[in-house]
């Protein structure tokens, strides 16, 4: 997962087990919670970013968190709402391949 922002009530599964981490033009905390299960925190967190994702696999390949078989078959955007919602939204959202 790549998170662009949270609030302290809503981390990430597992343990913090990088900060700061520079993967293309961002910097990234990383969280590990087993299973495969890795996320990645912007850090400063913005509402607007550009991420190579292939930083990011790569990066997560390195760590042992996906293997480098594996495929991407979906990209996902949106919001895990944890109380109320109100106002959330994504005007915009966009791959490039």
């Amino acid at each position: 997962m790549i998170w662009l922002d949270h609030t302290p009530a809503a981390q990430p599964i597992g343990p913090q087990v990088a900060s700061a981490v520079k993967l293309g033009s961002n910097k990234f905390d990383i969280w590990h919670g087993g299973n495969n299960t890795a996320s990645y925190v912007l850090s400063p967190p913005s509402d607007t970013v550009s991420v190579d994702l292939y930083d990011v696999i790569r990066d997560a390949v390195a760590r042992g968190y996906a293997q480098p078989d594996w495929y991407v078959t979906d990209v996902e955007f949106g919001f895990e709402i944890w109380n109320g919602g109100a106002g959330l939204g994504c005007p915009s959202f966009t791959i490039n391949t």
